[in-house]
């Protein structure tokens, strides 16, 4: 090995090592939802809730919120977002989303000041909508039981989808 291909091999390991370290491994996990052609109210819940499955390796395990992204069919309105570390009943789609306080303590807090997510602005790409809200980084744990967690989508406004 010629002493240059070494000083670009050390560079190119210090460059490397630069980057922050991730622990374990960064998932990317689409969660289909179906929703239907009805009005929503502020407060609805749209579906029910839905498992994320495989989370985390395994029960009990951890991880890290770092981004949420939300891929419609339909032009969307405002949305809340929750996530929870186990499973919250839902009374089902568009009915008011009244979850009680041993409820709410399973939520994963994704924001400072609470624990959803507002997705109000979409953009057009192609035939669908997206909307997205990054920089989360909400640590959580998934229940004892569970190998996933849990999302929540609840109207944030009043709109029909159609």
């Amino acid at each position: 090995m010629t002493r240059e291909t070494e000083a670009l091999l050390t560079q190119q390991a210090q460059w490397l090592q630069s980057f922050p370290q991730m622990g374990g491994t960064t998932k990317l996990i689409d969660v289909d939802i179906t929703v239907g052609a009805s009005a929503y109210s502020a407060g609805d819940c749209i579906n029910r809730t839905q498992e994320i499955l495989n989370s985390v390796r395994k029960k009990g395990g951890s991880g890290v919120i770092t981004s949420i992204e939300l891929i419609s069919n339909l032009a969307v309105q405002d949305i809340k977002v929750f996530m929870f570390n186990s499973l919250v009943p839902t009374p089902g789609d568009n009915v008011a989303f009244a979850p009680t306080l041993e409820e709410m303590a399973t939520a994963i807090p994704l924001a400072d000041d609470g624990a959803s997510v507002n997705l109000s602005t979409w953009e057009t790409v192609g035939t669908r909508y997206i909307s997205s809200k990054s920089n989360i980084n909400a640590p959580f744990n998934a229940g004892t039981e569970d190998e996933g967690i849990y999302i929540l989508l609840v109207a944030n406004g009043t709109f029909t989808y159609s």
